[in-house]
């Protein structure tokens, strides 16, 4: 077969890249809703009209159920079928979907994506296979451990990938996605339930669990934790069921993972194609989900929607063979102005390991109707610098963002980018987009967030920590700290390729052993780095909670103390190189309690800069900073009591750390080796400090701003996103 008919994921020039043959290939490509009707069809036109040549194509619903998760590959029970064609300006299906845009576009090229769900049909007839939640109801996703729902979902997407590789475009298709029930994240989950009762996770339980239990029951596990006496998070010997169910289903949702896989490798054959997943979502830990698209539920003991839905150690999952693509929305929560376009995946572990990640950027805007929902761009000057920052956050971290459509439905309701001037800013950015494919890429040291996606394991099994911790410190202080940062899980410290950061944060490294003592103290714990420690750091050992691993971690000597309590630190002395130049007091943390609680101890071996504030009125340091070791040996633990940790801290903390601050100004910075952006949301005048003397050039404008360089003095207008290429004198 020809080989620009196959496509692989190589790294060119620094990063991930599409491959068409032994040729790079950058993606602006544009994704139309999928509603019924033909409206989609003027959004691809203003598309093409702008350069757009890519597509990125649901393979649609069944236009006899018209349901949201029935498609016409599987229509019913024991039943395949094939989407209607009547002609290209109908429309609807697939093939007429294609075909209008190979009409107007011979160079086009497609991704195809589908929902993993049974048809309507399949669900009403086995009710069994769904999960089932405690109080008895039955959601509208199929348990993990269904084999019925594995096999006959098999035979579907076999006849599925069979029908698209028989197709005469089929050589346009670049890949295929699979949209895991839930996104990945479970409807069970969702509501804030924690365990499925349905009859096949039942009889998948007691085999992998042969002691004549059941699964567990989470009205019994709240009850036996408020009535234990003991705060918050039970003590390890006392959940065992519970754990050893959520690595059941941990393994339940990775099987589902390499059916998807192997099943499109088999029936692609020798053609090489993308195959990618929209799920992984390791930087969402502590994400309420209905709590934030209904605003009914309680923010605090929220069920932890990862582990609930077996998306924890997904290590594994990224290192299936043949996985090459992972494919998130931005994160909904904050996509205001002032905000880092944060994707809700494993973006930089994915991009470690060599994968390609794509990012829908679905920015609602001022020309649709859902102009009040998830930071919609308000006006044109929001767009712009909306758009381009978007742009910006992709290019530098080395990831690849397609503009997407949810609806397409006909204006107001529908048309995010139905709007000349919007479309103008799209024409401006899809050109970058294909230049930066020839920018070396290399991502500068600075910031590491790791992130540990087991760690739910060894809690209380609820959101709470964690949408402290991980969640609220990723979205706002992380990107206002005037560098750049990375997030990544815990293994991905033991891969070679990760950038020498220098202030690595472990928000929630719970659990603690030899194990991992060894891989801090070789990989991390040296070189003059910094490391941050969240509040949780080494309480437990797996099998008691307790302060010994977080004294043997951070080197700070510790009490354990069995409270629930919100904890907030405030910053009480300044006589340290780390927060001289604050402007105090500053407090930060959180009212949502959570425990049991880490305290250091008064010791002369730390500098104690902050005071906590939690139960009972103690008096213990809140923020601890201890120099440990000599020459290669040398680093700095710092440990503090509440989370999340302000951006003017961070950014002090990545100072001390030896790491380059670009602003000191809150804006937000995108930035690797030869790449800069700021997103800003206050007037006027800033000086940006470079790395390193460069010659600068406005992507923009395409226009030199100066050579030999070491800061840019720059005049804002907000909201505006400025961009900058940096290239040796």
């Amino acid at each position: 077969m020809d080989l620009m008919h196959h496509y692989t994921v190589r790294n060119y020039k620094g990063r991930s890249c599409l491959f068409e043959g032994e040729k790079p290939r950058t993606l602006p490509m544009y994704m139309p809703g999928d509603t019924f009707g033909n409206v989609g069809k003027t959004d691809v036109d203003l598309f093409l009209a702008a350069g757009v040549t890519d597509f990125y194509l649901w393979i649609g619903r069944d236009e006899e159920v018209r349901e949201m998760y029935t498609n016409p590959f599987w229509p019913g029970v024991d039943r395949l079928g094939e989407p209607k064609f009547v002609s290209p300006e109908r429309f609807i299906s697939l093939p007429e979907r294609i075909a209008y845009i190979i009409e107007r576009c011979p160079d086009a090229r497609f991704m195809l994506r589908y929902y993993a769900h049974a048809p309507k049909e399949w669900k009403a007839k086995f009710p069994e296979e769904m999960s089932l939640d405690e109080s008895g109801h039955r959601q509208c996703d199929t348990s993990l451990a269904s084999e019925r729902y594995e096999r006959d979902h098999k035979v579907a997407l076999k006849h599925m990938i069979r029908w698209v590789e028989s197709q005469s475009w089929a050589w346009r298709v670049m890949g295929y996605v699979s949209l895991h029930e839930g996104e990945g994240t479970s409807k069970l989950a969702s509501p804030g339930f924690l365990f499925d009762h349905s009859e096949p996770t039942q009889k998948a339980f007691r085999e992998f669990r042969p002691k004549g239990e059941g699964v567990p029951s989470q009205k019994r596990f709240d009850e036996a934790r408020r009535d234990g006496g003991y705060a918050s998070w039970p003590p390890p010997e006392s959940t065992e069921a519970e754990r050893d169910y959520f690595e059941l289903i941990r393994r339940l949702f990775l099987r589902r993972c390499r059916i998807f896989v192997e099943t499109v490798l088999e029936e692609v054959g020798e053609r090489r194609v993308l195959i990618g997943m929209d799920a992984l979502k390791q930087p969402m830990q502590g994400w309420l989900n209905v709590p934030f698209f209904s605003g009914t539920a309680p923010r605090a003991h929220f069920s932890h929607k990862l582990l609930t839905s077996g998306s924890t150690g997904i290590d594994e999952a990224l290192a299936i063979p043949g996985f090459n693509l992972l494919n998130t929305p931005y994160d909904y929560t904050f996509r205001q102005m002032g905000g880092s376009p944060e994707p809700e995946g494993a973006l930089d572990s994915a991009v470690l390991r060599g994968k390609l990640f794509l990012v829908e950027d679905d920015a609602r805007t001022f020309a649709a109707s859902e102009d009040e929902s998830y930071g919609y761009f308000r006006n044109m000057a929001e767009v712009r610098a909306g758009l381009w920052r978007n742009a910006a956050a992709a290019i530098s971290r080395g990831y690849q963002a397609y503009w997407m459509d949810v609806t397409s439905r006909p204006t107001p309701q529908g048309g995010y980018f139905r709007d000349p001037q919007i479309m103008e800013v799209v024409r401006s950015i899809a050109p970058i987009f294909r230049q930066s494919l020839e920018w070396e890429h290399e991502d500068v040291p600075a910031v590491a967030v790791i992130v540990d996606d087991r760690s739910a394991l060894h809690g209380d099994f609820s959101s709470d920590f964690h949408n402290l911790a991980v969640f609220w410190q990723r979205l706002t202080e992380l990107s206002q700290a005037g560098l750049p940062y990375r997030i990544y899980l815990w293994e991905d410290l033991l891969n070679d390729r990760l950038p020498d950061h220098r202030l690595f944060i472990f928000p929630d490294l719970f659990l603690m052993n030899e194990e991992r003592l060894a891989v801090l103290r070789e990989r991390v714990c040296r070189r003059g780095r910094t490391v941050l420690w969240g509040p949780a750091t080494g309480i437990t050992d797996g099998k008691k909670l307790g302060a010994e691993g977080t004294m043997q971690a951070t080197g700070i000597p510790m009490r354990f103390s069995p409270h629930c309590c919100s904890r907030r630190v405030v910053l009480s002395r300044f006589d340290h190189a780390v927060t001289s130049g604050l402007r105090g007091p500053i407090s930060y943390g959180d009212s949502t309690a959570y425990g049991p609680l880490l305290l250091p101890e008064w010791d002369n071996g730390g500098s104690v800069q902050g005071i906590a504030l939690t139960a009972k009125g103690q008096n213990f340091p809140g923020l601890v900073i201890k120099e440990i070791g000599t020459g290669e040996d040398r680093w700095t633990s710092v440990f503090s009591v509440a989370a999340p940790v302000p951006g003017c801290l961070i950014r002090e903390l990545a100072r001390y750390a030896g790491a380059h601050i670009y602003s000191e100004e809150n804006d937000v910075i995108f930035a690797s080796r030869n790449f800069l952006a700021v997103h800003a949301t206050r007037g006027g005048s800033r000086t940006i400090r470079l790395p390193r003397s460069c010659v600068v050039r406005d992507v923009v404008s395409d226009a030199e701003i100066g050579r030999g360089l070491d800061h840019l003095s720059l005049e804002f207008h907000p909201p505006e996103t400025r961009i900058f290429r940096l290239s040796a004198d």
